[in-house]
């Protein structure tokens, strides 16, 4: 009964920490584009305005605001990392890991989506500009 009760407590936190948005224009034709900006950001250094740390307590958050030439638009690629008194400080991130969460926001969440994993927080918004 415990281990039920400890699986169903671990499935809502999960479901909690992630939303799809609902309204505005989908990815459509962007999709692939979208995808290859959050793989080339998650391993292009954060000097070369990119995702891969190290991040610290000075510079918490990374927005990328990337221009999908197949429709003309642009898309917000933010990362944001939280600090917790000392675990994790420098802020590490195996790149593979961030392009896994954001194509994860861009596949499976048709206006874009928001999902927090442990200490990093991922937000793909088709809608954002």
């Amino acid at each position: 009964m415990r281990l039920t009760t400890l699986l169903c407590t671990v499935a809502l936190a999960t479901i909690a920490n992630a939303i799809c948005y609902i309204t505005g224009e989908k990815w459509g034709v962007d999709k692939q584009d979208a995808l290859d900006q959050a793989r080339a950001s998650c391993h292009t250094p954060i000097d070369g305005n990119g995702f891969l740390g190290p991040w610290t307590s000075d510079n918490p958050e990374r927005q990328l605001v990337a221009f999908l030439a197949s429709n003309d638009r642009l898309v917000r690629l933010k990362l944001s990392h939280r600090h917790n008194g000392g675990i994790d400080e420098a802020g590490n991130l195996d790149p593979e890991e961030c392009y896994d969460r954001f194509q994860k926001e861009i596949n499976g969440c048709i206006f874009g989506g928001k999902s927090k994993y442990t200490h990093w927080t991922y937000d793909a918004d088709v809608n954002q500009i």
